[in-house]
């Protein structure tokens, strides 16, 4: 998953990205924050974030109430991803990726699932583009 300009991402298993990615757009989906209703990707992409923060760049964020809140913004749709696709792990990348280290304590654990960063968080989007084209034969 990426946390940018908006929350978007892909499913893979054993490196291949899935068919279901297709249809994978986990920041449209409506929650309540704040006793408001939103768009996930308004309330904790990394650009919602800055905005919420007024900030220049979310990886620009420490101190424990920034992350403890960049925390339960992110999970707030990660049980949902979590009931619908049963995944074992769940990659944070983006800008979101870049501090990972700083909110992960913060997150609610989800029974039987890790959360990650990738190797290069600011390039997971396209990186995740390199191995579908990959995979397509």
């Amino acid at each position: 998953m990426t946390f940018s300009t908006g929350i978007g991402g892909g499913i893979a298993t054993c490196g291949h990205i899935l068919p279901e990615s297709d249809d994978f757009e986990p920041g449209h989906k409506i929650y309540t924050y704040n006793g408001k209703k939103a768009e996930w990707e308004d309330i904790a992409a990394s650009s919602a974030l800055e905005r919420a923060f007024h900030a220049d760049a979310a990886t620009d964020l420490r101190g424990k109430e920034y992350m403890m809140e960049i925390a339960e913004r992110v999970y707030l749709g990660l049980p949902d991803i979590v009931a619908k696709y049963s995944p074992d792990t769940i990659v944070l990348g983006g800008p979101l990726g870049k501090i990972f280290k700083l909110y992960v304590k913060y997150l609610p654990k989800i029974d039987g699932v890790k959360y990650r960063r990738p190797r290069r968080p600011l390039e997971s989007v396209i990186y995740g583009c390199y191995i579908f084209g990959k995979n397509q034969k």
